[in-house]
């Protein structure tokens, strides 16, 4: 996937403030030119994060959090991180499930199939969606 797509901070920023409005989790201030974030987490999210308190502050700077031990570093190993990455995996996570009415059928399937050469380079790529009829066909 190298070639496919290129994550950097500004993707890991993306999806830490869209699970924040997702689950309700307040951003109070931010510092540092928008590199750290103050945020009031609500009561169940503080719960999951075991010892932890209902306000912290989050950096993707690693220089920043080492300067302040009061500011945490999101990376693999940030317990927040963690329970994000784990809900936004959920099977009924909004966004990955839908329910649509009015097609007549039992499901309705969509998928992406690709086609690689021998080095392992998409030469092609086709989007199709299957409807299951009454008789799974």
């Amino acid at each position: 996937m190298k070639e496919e797509i290129r994550i950097g901070p500004e993707h890991v920023w993306s999806f830490i403030l869209g699970m924040c409005a997702q689950f309700g989790i307040q951003i109070v201030n931010t510092s540092h030119k928008g590199a750290v974030l103050d945020l009031r987490l609500p009561e169940d999210i503080s719960k999951e994060i075991i010892g932890r308190r209902t306000r912290i502050q989050i950096t993707l700077d690693r220089g920043i959090a080492a300067i302040r031990k009061e500011i945490d570093v999101m990376d693999f190993d940030s317990p927040l991180l963690k329970i994000f990455s784990q809900k936004a995996k959920e099977h009924r996570f909004d966004g990955r499930v839908a329910t649509v009415g009015g097609i007549g059928g039992k499901a309705l399937l969509t998928v992406m199939l690709r086609w690689q050469n021998d080095q392992g380079m998409r030469i092609r790529q086709e989007f199709s969606a299957l409807l299951i009829d009454d008789q799974g066909m």
